[in-house]
């Protein structure tokens, strides 16, 4: 949960604000998980007032003075006990990124809800004694809350336990504050990686046999000098090998930039070297693995060939090897259309994401958050916000619609049953501010505020699905209207039953609103507009770091991981084609090398310049066609998949299967004219020299 606080620095008098992020907690979590204490003591949280912040918020608030003792003032956690004023009863080391715990405060809940079964935000974490009672301590668990469930009326909802190694890859449970991560992404990355070091072992190879025709008189001279097969395969291969390593060093290196460049925020991952030793040992030796695999055949193809044969001048190219090569660069292409294809889609997604209507007017709002002295003013803040040339309309809300897929959900009971829906406490005027209009019913009026028993306006699918009428009572809330199924959620999922409700109600609290959203006026800058309300909120409370956002940004920020995995899927992809055109490039040169007589003849016999570039582009574009045709069923089915994650998504556009092959050859055609242009326009004389 968000937490704003104040903290008074008693030397110089002054207070400070900041937002921070708290988890309320039982006093056991210190018990559950290993907390190393740098200050105070791990059982602060058994005492009501007392907070664990880690060392990094320590620093961040105290500097080098001691935390332990401090004062810290907070109205959010008001809920768990009446007095605003907490004290840093311990400081703990910061946990690494991936953990599963956070780097947060936690803050003890007491007794709150401690018997309220219907309670569903909270994580329970149990350690047992020995990992062979987890099966027997989850039947048992669940017998009792099948009790509690018939004592309860039902409102239990267990889902299951799970081992905490586990929770990494575990999806579709709401209210989860467990770090997360997409196995299939995951498996998707790490399958790019291997593909592209495999492109570039096949390149080696290529490239190697390539300049065969060069290398082999060097290498079959030692023969005649007495150096044996063995030797010098084994030379060769070494070399592969050394080649590899020094790739593995410069790529450490060249991680260790990235992880202070802009490249480390495409990822989630710890870069530091220093704390992956087993893994760079992996990689170093998998480096040598591979090195060797792809120096094996050109070492055993370069010293094939009889030493006198070579000397003359006169070696061939065997059928075998020319299918082999073959093979592997058709392997090349078809990654190379995959990813090209994937990078594509994952284009179109995001930008569909932007672009797509949410139901309610994004393109002329702005959000803010709001500080605890902002709640407390919020008469007066509006009239302030109102009063900057361009603004409309101002309205306030406890959850901003389209940041991400977990809101506040109420279960409330209506005609006898027990109904499930999102809900967001907002103020009346949210509809107008969003551009919403009402299907049925009416819009809010400013009296719904100060309502006893509350008022509520449903989305069409909630009123569909739970058959609301207006005029009826959903626990203690009035149906005064119906709205259109906006957005309200990311993409990932579809439209749920939502309402938004306004009241005088207790349970809100004194402080329900905890954003703002800033309609701006047609015809008005939305980015001066922001500066101007900027300027104003600093000047309201300039102790409060206020973050004033248009609804382009909150969706950025909302969708920033699939977009930093476009990004990296576009590198990738932009990696594995340049790769491949080397690989293009080799098998070229090797192909010109060995076919410079047939070229000479060629041009004896009357054949322009023109024909034999056109003769050796024929026979990459038929290898190309051929890798596109097994490409695009792999690529459609891997962005099938990957497009899943989305409840609303992009169509499957068939120009952009012709956009990549069409990309991929004019790369080919280029390259390859390119690199024959000096062998059709060499004197034919000396070409039919060299045998």
């Amino acid at each position: 949960m968000p937490l704003f606080l104040s903290i008074h620095d008693e030397q110089s008098g002054q207070e400070s604000y900041f937002e921070e992020t708290c988890y309320p907690t039982t006093s056991a979590l210190t018990r559950v998980f290993d907390f190393e204490m740098l200050e105070g003591s791990a059982d602060a949280l058994a005492i009501e007032n007392q907070l664990l912040i880690p060392e990094s918020l320590a620093r961040k608030w105290f500097g080098v003075q001691s935390a332990i003792g401090k004062r810290i003032e907070t109205e959010d956690l008001r809920i768990f006990r009446d007095d605003e004023a907490y004290i840093v009863g311990g400081v703990y080391r910061d946990f690494p990124s991936n953990s599963t715990l956070q780097n947060v405060v936690y803050a003890s809940v007491g007794d709150y809800a401690k018997d309220d079964w219907g309670e569903a935000a909270y994580s329970m974490f149990v350690r047992l004694d020995n990992p062979s009672s987890a099966s027997g301590l989850l039947a048992n668990f669940e017998q009792y809350t099948e009790k509690m469930d018939i004592e309860t009326d039902g409102v239990i909802r267990f889902q299951s336990l799970h081992p905490l190694a586990d929770l990494h890859w575990l999806q579709g449970y709401s209210f989860d504050s467990v770090p997360k991560a997409n196995r299939q992404t995951s498996y998707l990355l790490f399958t790019i990686a291997w593909v592209i070091i495999i492109i570039a072992a096949i390149n080696y190879t290529n490239f190697s046999t390539a300049l065969a025709p060069v290398r082999m008189r060097s290498i079959n001279t030692q023969r005649v000098l007495g150096s044996t097969v063995a030797n010098l395969r084994w030379q060769l291969t070494a070399e592969a090998m050394l080649i590899s390593f020094l790739a593995f060093l410069l790529s450490t290196l060249l991680l260790y930039v990235a992880k202070e460049s802009v490249l480390a925020r495409l990822v989630t991952a710890d870069l530091s070297l220093l704390h992956h030793g087993g893994l760079l040992m992996v990689t170093g030796v998998l480096s040598l693995v591979l090195g060797a695999i792809a120096g094996l055949y050109p070492a055993y193809y370069m010293t094939s060939f009889q030493p006198a044969m070579v000397l003359k001048g006169s070696f061939g190219l065997s059928a075998t090897g020319r299918r082999l090569r073959t093979v592997l660069m058709g392997f090349q292409y078809v990654a190379s259309f995959t990813l090209i294809i994937a990078a594509f889609f994952m284009l179109l997604q995001n930008r569909y994401t932007r672009t797509t209507s949410l139901g309610y007017d994004k393109d002329v709002l702005l959000a803010t958050d709001l500080s605890p002295k902002a709640k407390a003013s919020l008469s007066t803040l509006m009239d302030q916000l109102k009063g900057i040339a361009g603004v409309e309309k101002v309205a306030y809300v406890n959850q901003l619609l389209s940041q991400g897929d977990d809101f506040t959900h109420y279960t409330r009971p209506f005609k006898g049953e027990l109904i499930d829906y999102d809900n967001l406490v907002v103020s009346s005027d949210i509809l107008e501010v969003l551009g919403v209009q009402p299907v049925d019913g009416r819009n809010f009026r400013k009296g719904d505020e100060q309502s006893k028993e509350g008022k509520i306006i449903f989305n069409q699918l909630a009123a569909e699905q739970y058959n609301i009428q207006l005029g009826d009572r959903v626990g203690e809330f009035e149906v005064i209207g119906i709205i259109p199924n906006i957005k309200y959620m990311s993409f990932r999922q579809s439209v749920s039953p939502m309402a938004f409700v306004t009241g005088e109600l207790s349970f809100l609290g004194d402080e329900r609103y905890d954003y703002a959203y800033i309609r701006v006026a047609p015809g008005a800058d939305i980015y001066t507009v922001r500066q101007h309300v900027q300027e104003t909120l600093r000047a309201f409370d300039s102790s409060y770091a206020f973050n004033v956002r248009a609804i382009g940004q909150i969706l950025d920020d909302a969708y920033e991981g699939e977009q930093n995995l476009t990004t990296l899927i576009a590198l990738f992809s932009f990696l594995a084609v340049f790769i491949s055109i080397v690989g293009v490039f080799g098998l070229v040169v090797f192909d010109s090398e060995y076919k410079r007589k047939e070229i000479g003849i060629r041009k004896v016999m009357g054949a322009t310049t023109g024909e034999i570039l056109v003769m050796f582009n024929k026979v990459y574009l038929r290898m190309m066609s051929v890798c596109f045709i097994l490409a695009a069923p792999l690529a459609w089915y891997g962005v099938h998949r990957w497009l899943e994650n989305f409840s609303y998504k992009t169509p499957m556009y068939w120009w952009v299967y012709l956009a990549a092959l069409a990309v991929v050859g004019l790369i080919t055609v280029a390259t390859v004219t390119y690199q024959n242009w000096k062998a059709a326009n060499a004197n034919p004389v000396e070409s039919l020299k060299t045998e």
